[in-house]
């Protein structure tokens, strides 16, 4: 019975540990994202979305027949090629480079995990070995509880 207990504290401390290693590898595979894109220039994510291209067409269409066709479209233009303008200047976003801290928090985490992991797993073994009669004062026990070299 309270072997069976100390057996399943084992396998509980095992899911726990593997489950703070996945953890911290997410971390650290977060934080090396973060820092490689706190050094890579990139856009904004505006530049992304097609809105002022959808408002020149929808402006300079056949089919607007608006009274004020021409200043919508060369309104609708001027708007697009400041957004072009915008979007082919790219830096750097070095807030990004915050997520370097995630890295060794992650690898203090896993050192943590498998410290707190080793001190069940030694308490264990020496209930293990109570339970079973073993005396653990030394390594002779077994050789002493069975009397077959020394005597």
């Amino acid at each position: 019975m309270l072997r069976d207990d100390i057996i399943e504290n084992i396998i509980r401390s095992y899911e726990q540990l593997i489950g703070v290693w996945i953890f911290g590898i997410f971390l650290i595979i977060i934080g090396c994202v973060c820092v490689y894109y706190s050094f890579n220039p990139i856009q904004k994510m505006t530049c992304y979305n097609n809105n002022e291209e959808m408002m020149v067409n929808i402006a300079c269409s056949p089919l607007n027949h608006n009274n004020n066709k021409e200043q919508e479209c060369k309104s609708a233009k001027n708007a697009l090629d400041k957004k072009n303008q915008m979007c082919n200047v790219k830096k750097p976003y070095r807030f990004l480079l915050c997520g370097i801290f995630l890295i060794p928090f992650a690898i203090l985490l896993i050192m943590y995990a498998k410290c707190r992991f080793q001190i069940p797993k030694q308490s264990n073994i020496v209930d293990i070995s109570k339970i079973e009669g073993v005396e653990s004062d030394n390594g002779l026990s077994l050789l002493k509880k069975h009397n077959s070299i020394i005597s």
